[in-house]
Formats: structure tokens, sequence, C-alpha cells
């Protein structure tokens, strides 16, 4: 029942085309009206130079890349995930580390370590000490695996704010 309504309004939709007839007026402008202004106007074809052409895009082709040998895969993960400067500042800022920081990014913090120790795997423990904590860092291909922080006497009052 409901279809009918929608099926008649569509048939009449598609009886109602407008023809567009180009005519002189009494001043000889041109102007552009739906009825014919004389008996021998003929309706005007409205050009599509505004059409939207479209290209034939064809599908992306599947590349398969097979895994090559494991030194390949050893050296991408032997680098750092990337940091953003403004991530490196914001973690300045709060003191804090995050697993996989640049070895860079904890010199140019605290500056060169007191103490270097080498590991086989191309692993270090960086240490820092001062007269209230002794801070290490451990790398393992200049990224940052692990840190730890002891303090000495009493934590600074400030720390209770670094949450």
């Amino acid at each position: 029942m409901k279809t009918l309504p929608i099926l008649m309004i569509m048939l009449v939709s598609g009886l109602c085309h407008g023809q567009v007839y180009r005519c002189l007026n009494e001043h000889s402008e041109i102007t552009f009206i739906d009825t014919p202004c004389d008996s021998q106007s003929q309706p005007y074809e409205i050009k599509q130079t505004m059409a939207l052409k479209l290209k034939d895009i064809d599908a992306p082709a599947i590349v398969r890349i097979k895994a090559k040998s494991s030194a390949k895969k050893s050296s991408i993960s032997a680098s750092c995930p990337r940091f953003s400067a403004t991530q490196l500042r914001n973690l300045r800022v709060k003191d804090q580390f995050q697993k996989g920081m640049p070895a860079t990014a904890i010199i140019k913090r605290f500056g060169k370590a007191q103490q270097i120790q080498n590991k086989p795997n191309n692993k270090q423990t960086w240490v820092y000490k001062s007269s209230r904590v002794r801070r290490t860092f451990k790398f393992k291909d200049t990224c940052l695996l692990s840190w730890q922080e002891k303090w000495k006497g009493k934590k600074s009052k400030l720390s209770k704010y670094q949450q």
C-alpha cells in the first residue's frame, strides 16, 4: 500500500522534465525561461562543461614481502622507536623516562654518566650519582631498556607533586 504512492511519484517526476528556452526580451537581452517565448522558439540544450570526468584507476597490485634473513630483522629491531622532540621535552619536564628512549635524551638531561659499564650484546649500564640520588640506566643498542632511582635519606618534598 505504501509502495503505490512512491511508484506514482517516481512516474510523474520522470514526465516532468523541464525544457529551457533562450529568448530575447524587449531590451534585447538574452534570458532563459521554461516556457516558449514565441511559436518558433526551440529548446536550448545546456552544455555539460562542468560535468565531472572520472578516470579509471587500476586496483593496486598486491606485493608480498618475503622474510629475508634474521640479520635484517635484528637491524630493524636495533633502532629505537621514534620519539618526537615534544614527547622528549614533556618527559624531561615531568622527570619521567620511557622504555625505548634514545641515549642522547638521557645525556641531554643529565650529562655524561659518571660510570659506564659495557656488557656483551651491545648492552651498557650508565650510573649517575649525586648526594641525594643514584640513577641507573640500562641500554641496549643506545635504547633505554630499564632505569632505577635510589634516594638517600628522605625523598625530596617536591617529589610528591611529580605524579
